[in-house]
């Protein structure tokens, strides 16, 4: 590789001073998911590795509201001497030391966007390691990040990412039945719903860096035995890309947002088809048994559903998007940080109606069925991250 050590000190001097852009009064460093782009133009130094995370921060509702970037290039892969992993601890290690920041006396929140939940775990987990030589053992040990706020994590993996591989690799017994599946449904080939999806024809890189990390059994052999103390906010959604979404969660296990599936964002221990976060809430609010997890990561907290929401509005700026909250967060507070989101219930009467059917059924009271939804408030203004930024603002 060609970045990260020779340029970071030089790269250091010349970011923009950021100031008040904290929630709940933390410092926010903000950790971004996957970019199909890096695999196609690959960075050529960390410079452009951190312009490139600024990018792709700035259309969304945090690039305003951070400190700085835990910046990583997709076109590597997670673990190694100069992967994403080290990458982003390199940039920890600079505020720590160089600002000051995510350490006892001034406490940070990290923010992460779908693969940056892998990458923020990896890093936290591997510390010690990671770190050495970077950081003095007592600066290591006084890193203290207070909560992580995990915006459609991809800390589980994604099947898109396994189809891909299976693509590039031209596994031809795995891609004629993916393939098939696609086309009975869809009438679109696999390859041509990968390519709406990333944007590029995945047969057609060099490699596929991280993307082979993010497939679900390799994610899940990721760090997951020694996970920190540190309470991570899950924020979901189930919503298709307008196009082409409702095709890639063809691919995707279980319910997910067109990239991620919930058995990820949710932070199950394992995978499955699910359709909510909760056994007894579903993804839209109503009060019922649903498919959920039984088991979650340690620390890993669900917080907020949205049905509707797919996997770029979670952290981008539209507004009018129903959420659902689940109260899992011990004591409903991290860090001073109050995580009890306000809401209310909706209340949805149906009434039974005569078919021809059903015309000898007598039309009375008991036919009339309730269903209850508990909704966040005020959403019709707010965006996704605007209603958690807000609630945790106090």
């Amino acid at each position: 590789m060609k970045k990260i050590p020779a340029l970071l000190g030089a790269l250091a001097l010349s970011l923009p001073i950021m100031s008040n852009a904290q929630v709940g009064g933390y410092d926010v460093l903000l950790v971004n998911g996957f970019q199909m782009g890096q695999l196609t133009a690959q960075p050529a130094n960390a410079s452009v590795v951190y312009d490139e995370a600024v990018s792709y921060w700035d259309a969304k509702y945090w690039g305003g509201k951070s400190e700085g970037y835990l910046a990583w290039d997709s076109s590597d892969r997670l673990e190694g001497s100069s992967g994403a992993a080290v990458e982003a601890a390199d940039w920890l290690a600079h505020y720590v030391s160089q600002e000051g920041r995510c350490i006892s006396s001034n406490p940070c929140v990290l923010v992460t966007h779908s693969t940056g939940d892998l990458v923020a775990r990896y890093v936290l987990a591997n510390k010690e390691s990671l770190l050495d030589g970077k950081l003095t053992d007592a600066q290591i040990a006084d890193i203290d990040v207070v909560s992580i706020l995990d915006f459609a994590g991809a800390g589980g993996g994604t099947e898109l990412a396994s189809a891909a591989v299976t693509v590039f690799d031209g596994a031809s017994s795995a891609l004629t039945a993916l393939d098939t599946m696609i086309k009975l449904v869809s009438g679109w080939s696999l390859t041509s719903a990968l390519t709406s999806a990333f944007g590029v024809d995945v047969s057609s890189v060099n490699a596929l860096g991280i993307m082979n990390d993010l497939q679900p059994s390799t994610a899940r052999s990721h760090a997951t035995s020694s996970i920190e103390a540190i309470p991570r906010l899950r924020f979901v959604g189930t919503g298709d890309y307008s196009g082409y979404g409702w095709i890639t969660n063809l691919i995707i296990q279980g319910s997910g947002d067109s990239t991620v599936p919930l058995h990820s964002a949710c932070g199950s221990s394992s995978t499955g088809s699910y359709a909510s976060c909760a056994k007894n809430v579903s993804v839209e609010g109503e009060s019922t048994s649903v498919s959920a997890p039984s088991n979650l990561w340690d620390y890993h907290y669900p917080t907020l559903m949205g049905e509707d929401v797919d996997h770029s509005e979670i952290v981008g700026t539209t507004t009018g998007k129903e959420l659902v909250y689940l109260s899992t967060v011990p004591g409903g507070n991290v860090g001073g940080m109050d995580t009890s989101f306000d809401t209310y219930t909706e209340t949805k009467k149906v009434k039974f109606e005569v078919t021809s059917k059903n015309w000898w059924k007598i039309w009375t009271w008991w036919d009339t069925k309730y269903y209850y939804y508990d909704k966040v408030q005020n959403t019709s203004d707010r965006s996704v991250s605007g209603v958690v930024y807000d609630t945790l603002n106090g």
